[in-house]
């Protein structure tokens, strides 16, 4: 089974023409907010459409993804030269306007279509003013075989130490299993995870929590085991950090999402069965400012290993100076799969009024190729 957890790898291509000119716009645009480099925000406020186009060698993709308050949901695409697209959508709702007042349910589901495999599913949780909850869904994943499950859940909060604890009884094609998650977390630490009797997670993380400060470091280190069950699965380590985080990525909201697996579905980050595209992982340039570090390591039935390490650096928001300046930053990139590759990036990201704007390069150091992101946001 795939869990969104785990990040896809994106990377996107503009012309040298198209550069220059969105460059261009960057320059001239005068902004009104710090341009700071911005997560996709999945704070359940948040109000945004947020685009993302790539195209690099001969894959293309694109996200549209749109938040609300009360819904959050998109559609993505993924086409390369001699193989199939591979397109998905989904989406997900929230009815409760003071979850502490009225309780709060969340429902919603994905449907993942690649050549002749259509997978799809559906879940929904509601807690009540107390603090219980119950989760359940359905998962259709074709050739893998069905998953059902049901995850009842307590709440709550004791002094500054928040919690959530829930057993997990699943149905899925290695017969039935058990399990439970759970999140301890306060302002500035977070520990959670869990397991279904498939696979289990660990989520680790620190913030300083320091506000408007200049530095606002934060860490955070997920691992992921598919293997332990009666079906075989990949090994998935994910770190990452920030030394001026924002209220994105890595934010509390996002972490329990990260935390509870499918199971335990959050509005604020929907983790689900299938992999869903469109609620993609934030670039390592979008997770916070100053300076962003992120590892990404795979390790496949088989012994196979993938490693991902990026670290980008802000030089203009470590001082005052040209607030059109601040979102500019550099960085690289190195790569091992079935090859291995060194990549400078670069680009900017910055906020102007209602329009968040990134452009970000790669360049294959080997290969002598450039790549490159276009994200486009249009805040309500």
């Amino acid at each position: 089974m795939c869990h969104t957890a785990e990040p896809a790898a994106h990377a996107v291509c503009l012309s040298a023409g198209c550069l220059r000119v969105l460059l261009a716009i960057v320059g001239l645009a005068s902004p009104i907010a710090a341009a700071d480099a911005e997560a996709v925000a999945h704070a359940p406020a948040a109000r945004f459409a947020d685009l993302r186009l790539g195209l690099a060698h001969e894959l293309i993709d694109g996200n549209l993804i749109l938040r609300q308050p009360f819904l959050v949901g998109g559609v993505s695409f993924d086409a390369a030269e001699r193989e199939p697209d591979v397109s998905a959508f989904g989406a997900f709702a929230r009815a409760g306007w003071d979850p502490p007042a009225q309780g709060e349910l969340v429902f919603g589901g994905n449907y993942v279509e690649a050549a002749d495999s259509r997978q799809w599913e559906v879940q929904a949780r509601y807690v009540a003013p107390g603090g219980l909850g119950m989760g359940a869904g359905y998962a259709d994943l074709e050739a893998s075989g069905d998953t059902w499950f049901v995850n009842p859940t307590v709440t709550g909060k004791s002094g500054t130490l928040n919690y959530h604890l829930g057993p997990v009884a699943q149905n899925g094609p290695g017969g039935l299993s058990v399990g439970a998650y759970a999140a301890l977390y306060t302002g500035h630490l977070f520990l959670g995870g869990g397991n279904d009797g498939e696979h289990w997670r660990l989520l680790a993380a620190w913030s300083a929590n320091n506000g408007e400060r200049a530095v606002d470091p934060s860490l955070e280190v997920l691992f992921v085991d598919h293997g332990i069950g009666r079906l075989d699965g990949e090994r998935f380590l994910f770190v990452n950090g920030s030394l001026k985080r924002n209220a994105g990525f890595l934010s509390t909201g996002s972490r329990l999402g990260r935390a509870l697996g499918p199971q335990g579905m959050q509005f604020a980050n929907p983790v689900s069965f299938l992999s869903q595209p469109w609620s993609r992982t934030a670039d390592v340039w979008e997770t916070g400012g100053v300076m962003n570090l992120r590892l990404a390591r795979r390790e496949f039935p088989g012994g196979r290993t993938s490693l991902l390490a990026q670290g980008v650096v802000f030089p203009f928001q470590a001082q005052a100076g040209d607030v059109r300046l601040r979102g500019i930053f550099a960085g690289v990139q190195y790569q091992r799969d079935a090859l291995r590759a060194t990549s400078l990036l670069f680009g900017h990201a910055g906020r102007y009024g209602r329009l968040s704007l990134s452009i970000a390069g790669s360049y294959d150091t080997e290969r002598r190729q450039i790549s490159g992101v276009l994200g486009v946001r249009i805040h309500f």
